[in-house]
């Protein structure tokens, strides 16, 4: 995916660069962007620092050192218990840690990111064509006459520059999927997972309002994440098919074939994320994520006294 996004990203800067000078945006998509992104960040980081807060508070190990050596045989006792301890060592696990919480938030926002951006640039196509044929005679008129040879040019040239360019988004949408259809199913995977045994935790367990806290806040971020992602992957389906109605009710007297080829276009090429092709990221996703989340969460609560009977951590 790394070596072929550049090449992908100098494809967006092109067709960006031709929407900017025939299309008119109504919102500021680089300012919600911006936004989004550093408020996700924001929240993984209150989240990220609620685990270790809670684990210092919670968790008991038996071990005789203190300060950062206490503090870092705790959280990295499943590596700790295996090798001797060396605070550098200790601090890159640490750091990796960290890493590792903001790669897993980038991405959501990255997929939330790009539905965004390519449902602005379907929204700007539906708005011009709405724009168009409200300016255009209907033959609800009483005296509406056909189009000149000059507008009937016009009108067919218009829905063929319309045509391409829905065209140019589908097939950007396709290759963009193609780039990421690997993450969203990784996505979906491990927030589905984190879900679960957070779930199974908490219903498991009885613990001390630190851990309560950071159960609540923790499960709430990645549910809200996992909604979020079925939600404007839904956004970008319904905005490929948004003009739908519009064409549907043309006025026969701008009526072409660009617009019945433009129709077929849209029933049957509608631009959508999926998860290597074995689920399409709408809204209805979250209904399946949640019928999943509590089959199988009935699944771990049946096993759970053979779970616990098989843990022996060291550090309870």
């Amino acid at each position: 995916m790394s070596k072929k996004f550049p090449t992908f990203l100098s494809k967006i800067d092109a067709l960006d660069k031709s929407f900017v000078k025939k299309y008119k945006s109504s919102t500021n998509v680089r300012r919600n962007v911006v936004v989004f992104a550093i408020i996700a960040n924001i929240i993984v980081t209150v989240e990220h620092s609620l685990q270790a807060l809670t684990f210092m508070l919670t968790k008991d190990c038996d071990n005789n050192s203190t300060g950062l050596e206490y503090y870092f045989k705790k959280h990295f006792h499943y590596i700790f218990d295996f090798f001797p301890y060396n605070t550098a060592f200790a601090f890159i696990l640490l750091l990796a840690n960290w890493i590792g919480a903001y790669i897993w938030n980038y991405g959501d926002v990255f997929i939330i990111a790009m539905s965004m951006i390519l449902t602005a640039r379907f929204h700007e196509i539906r708005e011009k064509i709405c724009i168009y044929t409200s300016a255009m005679p209907t033959s609800d008129k009483k005296f509406s006459k056909p189009l000149s040879n000059d507008l009937q040019k016009t009108n067919f040239m218009f829905w063929k520059e319309i045509r391409r360019d829905y065209i140019m988004m589908s097939e950007l949408c396709r290759k963009l999927n193609d780039l990421i259809s690997d993450v969203i199913l990784f996505d979906f995977a491990s927030n589905l997972s984190f879900i679960l045994f957070q779930l199974f935790a908490g219903l498991s367990h009885k613990e001390k309002f630190a851990k309560i806290l950071y159960f609540y806040f923790s499960f709430g971020y990645v549910v809200l994440r996992i909604c979020l992602l079925s939600i404007f992957g839904g956004w970008l389906y319904e905005a490929g098919r948004a003009s739908l109605p519009i064409l549907n009710a043309v006025p026969t007297e701008i009526y072409n074939i660009e617009i019945t080829r433009l129709i077929h276009q849209m029933h049957y090429n509608t631009p959508c994320f999926t998860g290597n092709n074995f689920f399409a990221v709408t809204k209805g996703l979250t209904l399946s994520v949640a019928a999943a989340v509590i089959t199988y969460e009935l699944v771990l609560i049946q096993f759970s006294p053979d779970i616990h009977a098989d843990d022996h951590s060291t550090c309870l």
